[in-house]
């Protein structure tokens, strides 16, 4: 897609299990790299009342069209595991030049 775009992993949400603990799991299929995606750095939030230690960071990448990103799925991108928030936006179009290369996918990650 993007000659200079990063190489992401995609993790693709199956289903549900419980482990040994018998706590609910998220389950997903072999992950599956996609390359010459862009990615859009985004924002970060820290929480300002209480104690808490809470960072949540965004970002958007941008990647062909149909490859499939849904709610429940998660990527890593730069070696970080991001959930998709939201569904895929598609196709996104360049406000400059009208070309159309795919799908648009914001990805969020909550750390502490």
């Amino acid at each position: 897609m993007f000659s200079y775009g990063d190489t992401v992993v995609h993790h693709r949400f199956t289903g549900v299990t419980k482990n040994a603990l018998n706590q609910t799991v998220k389950q997903f299929a072999p992950p599956v790299e996609v390359h010459g995606v862009a990615v859009a750095p985004g924002s970060g939030s820290e929480p300002t009342q209480g104690l808490s230690y809470r960072v949540v960071s965004k970002m958007t990448i941008y990647l062909s069209a149909g490859v499939g990103f849904s709610a429940q799925d998660e990527v890593t991108v730069r070696g970080q595991r991001y959930g998709v928030d939201g569904e895929a936006q598609g196709p996104w179009v360049n406000p400059f030049t009208g070309w159309s290369p795919g799908d648009a996918v914001t990805l969020k990650r909550v750390t502490g």
